[in-house]
């Protein structure tokens, strides 16, 4: 009596692939110099904080958008967009980066972290209160986040 192959090991394998697939192009993504400094500098900016209200944690996992060029480093041109949600304790806000390098001369782009304001009944009509603009920037050649004009620095 012959045995049949076992389905298991089969679907055990390309579950293997599929997710060491998903994991690789989210490490990829994620890796980029802009959105790694970026991300950095949110989570530990006292202005961030006061704000929002410590500790403040961005959303890599759950995202708006969160896209990386493929094969950038191939081609030679490499650009980055984030659109993610922040929360402190007391608040969320959005993250936007936008940021590329063209033939590795070096990243350039800016990001900036707007919290929304809460609508407000006030004489008939709605009106937005609080929010804004909390922190903003530019990314400097190696990729790296600085909050205000860097050129002015």
């Amino acid at each position: 009596m012959a045995r049949g192959v076992r389905a298991w090991p089969v679907l055990l394998g390309l579950a293997g692939v599929f997710g060491g697939g998903c994991l690789g192009n989210y490490g990829y993504m994620t890796s980029a110099p802009p959105i790694a400094s970026a991300v950095r500098l949110v989570e530990t900016s006292p202005d961030v904080a006061r704000a929002l209200g410590g500790p403040v944690s961005v959303s890599l996992v759950v995202t708006r958008r969160l896209r990386r060029t493929p094969l950038g480093w191939l081609t030679g041109t490499d650009h980055v967009t984030l659109d993610t949600r922040v929360k402190g304790a007391r608040g969320e806000a959005t993250l936007y980066v936008s940021a590329m390098s063209v033939d590795g001369q070096g990243w350039v782009g800016d990001f900036r972290l707007e919290q929304e304001g809460r609508s407000v009944l006030r004489d008939g009509r709605y009106v937005t209160e609080g929010g804004g603009r909390i922190l903003e920037g530019r990314f400097i050649a190696d990729g790296t986040a600085v909050a205000g004009d860097p050129t002015t620095r």
